[in-house]
């Protein structure tokens, strides 16, 4: 189970420090290994459940989307959302696989393209998140939801688990081996 700290699940990158200090080295360093980190937590073969407590903008979105079972707090004031293009910024390939593997395509192109903040209900509606549930209940429904999981056969979900995402594994796994992330410094370099 993972979750955020304070009032955001994960605000994504902080794109003023990106712009300021982040030379091509750097930005290939960074985004490489977080694309490696979003393969690893979506391929990781043990159970994962998000308790998203709070925003869930950019890159928290894609973390949460490695999850197996997500849940949300309800709050109106918690946003999720994909806001790169309004920041000068995209999704790169293998992000482009994790998100479809979670959601659909075309929510995905509505995310990316409107760049708006959408709420807890709708992010339930669009299949963001599994279950809305409240912030006092966040963390216990999630670990009744793990332990569900773990009274698996952990060989048998394991093998599910690896049959439902192998495809896109295999593409994520191709993408970052083509250096897909690299268009973030050219993107950088126009700031």
């Amino acid at each position: 189970v993972f979750t955020g700290n304070g009032r955001s699940f994960c605000a994504g990158l902080d794109n003023s420090s990106l712009l300021g200090s982040f030379t091509e080295e750097k930005s290939n360093y960074f985004f490489k290994k977080f694309d490696a980190l979003l393969l690893q937590l979506f391929a990781f073969p043990k159970p994962i459940v998000a308790a998203v407590n709070g925003h869930s903008i950019g890159g928290g979105l894609l973390l949460q989307s490695c999850a197996d079972y997500v849940f949300i707090v309800d709050n109106t004031k918690t946003k999720l959302g994909l806001p790169e293009l309004k920041l000068g910024l995209t999704i790169d390939l293998l992000m482009k696989t994790l998100l479809e593997y979670s959601i659909s395509n075309r929510t995905v192109q509505q995310l990316l393209l409107s760049g708006e903040y959408i709420g807890h209900q709708k992010s339930l509606d669009l299949r963001l998140v599994h279950e809305i549930t409240t912030e006092t209940e966040l963390l216990n429904a999630s670990m009744a939801k793990m332990q569900v999981f773990i009274d698996y056969n952990p060989n048998a979900f394991r093998a599910t688990k690896n049959i439902l995402k192998s495809e896109y594994i295999s593409k994520m796994e191709k993408a970052i081996s083509q250096q897909c992330y690299t268009i973030f410094t050219e993107l950088l370099k126009d700031k």
